[in-house]
């Protein structure tokens, strides 16, 4: 995270720490709560939804970002 942190500011990191909350929900409800499978399994299933939904817009992002910079170049040569 250090490494990539200018990256990370320009996502959607409230996205990326629900996911993370979500996942923590799991394990506390497994650890805590044992026979509370929907919330556990639930709670993980929309982790998994919320951090897929923040790497796939993040990449959208940054590849409109690519494509912009690109057409602004072929713009500037012509």
């Amino acid at each position: 995270m250090v490494a990539f942190r200018s990256f990370l500011r320009t996502t959607d990191l409230p996205l990326l720490w629900a996911a993370c909350a979500l996942f923590a929900v799991s394990l506390l409800a497994d650890r805590f709560w044992p026979g509370q499978h929907l919330l556990e399994d639930g709670a993980k299933f929309l982790g998994i939804v919320a951090w897929s939904t923040y790497f796939v817009g993040s990449a959208v992002g940054h590849l409109r970002s690519i494509g912009q910079a690109g057409s602004r170049q072929d713009a500037s040569v012509r």
